[in-house]
C-alpha cells in the first residue's frame, strides 16, 4: 500500500453508499491500478450512455440513462458478472445490506 492510504479520493465522498460499497482500504488499494484502455465499440457506447445523461433524452429526471449507464460500466467496463463478482441494485439490494439512517429513513447503498 502507499504511504497515502488515508487521502480521500476525489468524489467518493459524494457518493450514496453509506460506506456499504468500498471500504477506504480496499478503495485505496484498487486507486493504484490502471485499467486496460478500451476498445472502439466499448467506448462508443460508453459515450452514447452518459450523452443520453447529459441531454436527459430519456425521462424527466434522467434516471432511466443513469441506471443504464451503471448498468452498462459495471457489467461491460468493469466486468462485473457470475464469474468475477456480483452487483445488485434496487429492489435486489437485500434488506440485510440496509441501514437506518438518523432521520429514521432505510438506507441502501
Amino acid at each position: 500500500m502507499s504511504t497515502n492510504d488515508t487521502a480521500p479520493i476525489p468524489g467518493w465522498d459524494e457518493l450514496r453508499h453509506a460506506g456499504l460499497l468500498l471500504d477506504g482500504s480496499r478503495l485505496h488499494r484498487l486507486s493504484d491500478r490502471l485499467p486496460e484502455n478500451l476498445d472502439g465499440q466499448t467506448e462508443q457506447r460508453l459515450r452514447q450512455y452518459a450523452a443520453a445523461i447529459l441531454s436527459g433524452t430519456t425521462g424527466a429526471d434522467g434516471t432511466e440513462a443513469s441506471s443504464k449507464f451503471v448498468a452498462f460500466v459495471l457489467e461491460e467496463v468493469c466486468g462485473f458478472g457470475p464469474a468475477s463478482g456480483v452487483w445488485k441494485r434496487g429492489s435486489r439490494v437485500s434488506a440485510s445490506n440496509s441501514r437506518r439512517a438518523v432521520t429514521g429513513e432505510i438506507v441502501k447503498p
